[in-house]
């Protein structure tokens, strides 16, 4: 958490020189990122999707960890992010050389990694103030809990609750020993697939 905003990250390496964003996608089939609107379209099973730009998300997910470095104390570290693409049968596709160097088969991430590593010579962060950093990380960790009914507008007072009667259709069935009854139609079951 940010202050008083939340934000996610899949994967975060830290190291002694750069800390690392990692937005992990399990797309199949072929993507393409179109940097001129900042989506992505999915090719799979004749089936074409758009999708929110991935490079963006890390893009921002690196300012709000820049933000949240700096309001708990920590030290100014270069942070860099890939979007790494986890099927190693995904077609990527892009018009943009900054997406190729943006986007990357998992397979691909140690190579990535070390040339990351080489272009930095000065280290930022001692053992200590890594395990400091992932200590707060864990401790400041909030679940973001959504009310969904509220997220799809659902009234909670229209819901209908319990067990349908199998004969009636009405609710709801009274369970007592053992036994499924209905107040409306007086049926009995002993076994109800809900």
């Amino acid at each position: 958490m940010n202050g008083s905003q939340f934000f996610q990250i899949d994967t975060l390496l830290l190291t002694k020189k750069f800390a690392m964003i990692l937005e992990v996608k399990n797309w199949n089939g072929t993507i393409i990122f179109e940097p001129n609107f900042h989506q992505v379209i999915r090719i799979h099973n004749e089936k074409e999707e758009a999708f929110h730009d991935p490079i963006s998300q890390a893009e921002h997910q690196s300012r709000q960890l820049k933000k949240w470095l700096s309001a708990n104390g920590f030290p100014d570290i270069p942070i860099e992010f890939a979007v790494i693409i986890s099927s190693p049968s995904t077609i990527i596709k892009s018009p943009s050389k900054q997406t190729s160097s943006k986007v990357l088969h998992a397979h691909r991430l140690l190579s990535k990694l070390t040339s990351i590593e080489k272009s930095y010579s000065i280290e930022r962060l001692n053992e200590k103030q890594i395990k400091n950093i992932s200590h707060t990380l864990l401790k400041k960790h909030v679940e973001h809990e959504m009310d969904v009914m509220k997220f799809i507008k659902i009234n909670p007072d229209t819901n209908l609750t319990g067990v349908h009667c199998p004969q009636c259709g009405s609710l709801p069935m009274i369970y007592h020993w053992g036994q499924w009854s209905c107040p409306v139609c007086k049926s009995t079951s002993g076994t109800i697939k809900q």
